[in-house]
C-alpha cells in the first residue's frame, strides 16, 4: 500500500541515421516526462491513509546529440575507423502541487575515437583502438576526461575454431538518474564519480555441427565502480563508489536448431 501510486512516463525519441560502405551516423532529440503521484503516509495499525500525507514529483530529461564515424579501407589487409560523438544532457526538477522544485542540470559529453584492424596472414589479425572522452558544462565543475585503449588479437587455429586475446580499458560516466533522485526511495548522489576498468580476456571459440561453442578466462578491475547500496532500516538506496574486481571462467554453447529456432546455454564460475 506505501507505493499505491501512479506512475506515467511520457517519451519523445526522434532519430535519423544514415549509413553506407563508408559512413555511418545519426541526430537524435530524445525527451521524456517521469510523475509520481500519490499518498505517502500510512497509519501503522490501519493501513488507511493519512490526511495530509502526499507525494508529488516531476522531472524531464532531454538528450540530444550527433554520432558520426567513417571507415576506410586502406589497404587489402587494413582497415581504419574514426569517429567522433557529442551528447547534451538536460535534468530538470518541475514544480507539483506539492513540491516547488525546479533544480535543473545540464552536461555536455564529447567523445572522439579510432579504430585500426590489421590482417597480419590468412590466420592472424590484430584489432587497436583509442577513445578519449571528456566533459564540459557539468554543476560544481564535476567535468572529466579520459583516454581508454583497447587492443584485440585474434588466431585462426582452422576455418572453424579460433583463439582469441583481448585487453581493453572502459570509463562510464555516472548518469543523472544516479546522481540526482527520480524516485522517492533514492538518496541524492550528487558526487558520483565515473568509474574506470580494465578488462583481460583470453578465449576459444568453434563451429561445428550446428553449435557455437565459446570458453573464456576474464579478469577485470573497475576503480569506482557504481553501485546501488540498500539501507534496509530506511528502505532506501542511493549510489555510491567503490573498487570492484572479477576473475572467473564462462563456457556457452548456442545451437542452430530445425524450423527456425536456436537455443543457447552457458555456465559461469567467478569470484
Amino acid at each position: 500500500p506505501y507505493n499505491q501510486r501512479k506512475y506515467e512516463t511520457k517519451q519523445y525519441i526522434t532519430q535519423l541515421n544514415y549509413r553506407d560502405t563508408d559512413w555511418k551516423g545519426s541526430l537524435f532529440f530524445n525527451t521524456g516526462t517521469l510523475e509520481f503521484m500519490g499518498p505517502s503516509y500510512f497509519n501503522n495499525r490501519t493501513g488507511k491513509k493519512t490526511p495530509d500525507g502526499r507525494y508529488h514529483s516531476r522531472e524531464k530529461n532531454t538528450t540530444y546529440g550527433i554520432d558520426l564515424q567513417r571507415t576506410w579501407q586502406v589497404n587489402p589487409k587494413a582497415t581504419a575507423i574514426l569517429g567522433f560523438d557529442l551528447v547534451h544532457e538536460v535534468y530538470a526538477e518541475l514544480a507539483t502541487p506539492v513540491s516547488a522544485d525546479h533544480a535543473r542540470y545540464t552536461r555536455n559529453n564529447w567523445g572522439v575515437f579510432g579504430q585500426w584492424e590489421q590482417r597480419f596472414d590468412k590466420r592472424n589479425t590484430g584489432i587497436f583502438g583509442l577513445r578519449e572522452t571528456w566533459t564540459s558544462g557539468a554543476m560544481k565543475h564535476q567535468n572529466y576526461n579520459n583516454l581508454s585503449a583497447a587492443a584485440q588479437w585474434l588466431h585462426k587455429l582452422d576455418s572453424d575454431t579460433s583463439l582469441y586475446l583481448n585487453i581493453s580499458q572502459s570509463f562510464i560516466m555516472p548518469t543523472f538518474a544516479q546522481m540526482y533522485k527520480d524516485n522517492s526511495m533514492q538518496i541524492p548522489s550528487p558526487n558520483l564519480k565515473p568509474q574506470t576498468g580494465i578488462n583481460y580476456e583470453i578465449g576459444w571459440k568453434k563451429n561445428h555441427g550446428g553449435h557455437t561453442w565459446k570458453a573464456a578466462l576474464f579478469h577485470m578491475y573497475i576503480k569506482d565502480n557504481i553501485t546501488a547500496t540498500l539501507n534496509k532500516a530506511r528502505t532506501e538506496y542511493k549510489y555510491t563508489n567503490e573498487d570492484f574486481r572479477n576473475t572467473g571462467f564462462e563456457l556457452s554453447d548456442e545451437i542452430q536448431g530445425k524450423h527456425g529456432f536456436s537455443y543457447n546455454w552457458g555456465v559461469t564460475w567467478q569470484n
